[in-house]
Parts: structure tokens; sequence; C-alpha cells
């Protein structure tokens, strides 16, 4: 060898391999989220709150809606004490989920307050047939969360009523009233 291989061989610093790790779950969770929003950088808002989709499989639609991967919805709160120990919320699973807006109202407690966030189900973009997609209806989601506690509002719109600009639609095209549920 000659002195400068001898030189950088010296200079470079020992490497240590990392050992993969196996849990499957976390490995997809962690490759395939998406952000759709966060609170983290509103100084006023009460708790840290980040909402993410999750695609369950690397598949594409074929045709029908079924054909297509299903992507869960978790959100994630945690106050803001580093110390203080989070909290994580799974939505029914769907083919896809988009944000609407954040809530102004939650229903809350002095003890508990929550924060409110709005989220809505969507198709993938490609490869669903025109039949499929003109008979698919959006369902959207109220959701309050603290870190003790989640719930949501389910709210299917009629067909050719789905909002697209974030904002609520007529009460004619909403059901006779809200599906309740505790989130898990």
């Amino acid at each position: 060898m000659n002195l400068f291989a001898l030189l950088l061989l010296a200079l470079t610093p020992a490497t240590t391999p990392l050992k993969p790790v196996r849990n499957t779950d976390l490995t997809v969770a962690l490759s395939y989220q998406y952000e759709l929003a966060s609170t983290s950088k509103d100084r006023d808002a009460r708790y840290i709150v980040r909402v993410y989709e999750v695609i369950t499989s690397i598949n594409e639609c074929g045709g029908p809606i079924t054909s297509c991967p299903d992507v869960d919805l978790y959100v994630a709160v945690s106050e803001r004490d580093l110390g203080a120990e989070p909290a994580l919320f799974r939505l029914p699973r769907a083919k896809g989920w988009e944000f609407v807006r954040w809530l102004s109202t939650c229903p809350s407690t002095e003890d508990e307050p929550k924060i409110g966030v709005v989220v809505r189900t969507v198709l993938p973009e490609s490869n669903i047939s025109a039949d499929e997609r003109a008979r698919w209806v959006a369902t959207e989601y109220e959701v309050c969360v603290s870190p003790l506690s989640a719930s949501f509002a389910k709210k299917q719109h009629n067909h050719g009523s789905q909002p697209t600009d974030g904002a609520p639609s007529s009460g004619a095209s909403r059901p006779s009233g809200p599906q309740r549920a505790v989130c898990g």
C-alpha cells in the first residue's frame, strides 16, 4: 500500500453495523406514513395533534374499489410537556383520507379539554372504474381528542354532495343524525 492509502485508512472512522427492526407494524407505519395535519407549530394549541394516514400495503387499484389497499388514519395527541404520556387513536380503515379543517369547538370538560379535527374519506386518483367512482360516497369524521380519550361523529354525504373546499355541506345533504363512536 502506498502512504496515501494508509493515511486515508487511518482517518476513516470505524463503522458499526445496524440491526434491522423486526416489528412489521412499526416498519410499515414509519415507512408509508404521510402527515395530513399538525398543530405542532401552533403555540396557542392546547395539545400537539398530528394526523397521519398510513397505507396498509403497497398495491395498486385495479378497477373495483375493493382492489385498492386500505389506509389507516391515526391521530397522535400529546401535551406540550415532554414528561406527559402521548396517546394514539385509529379511525376505521378507508381507501384514502384527507384533512378538511380543525374544529373550533369540541365537547370537553374543564378537566379534559379536547381539540377537534375534521377528516374525510377519499378514493385514490387512478385505476378505479368510472361506475365504481360514481357510486362511491365520502364519509366525514369529526374527531375530538385529548391525551386521555377520543371520540368521533361520522357523517356520510349523499351522492354528488361531497364538499371540495372544506366547507360544511348544507344540512339537506346530511343524514338525519351523526353516528358516534369512541376511538380506542
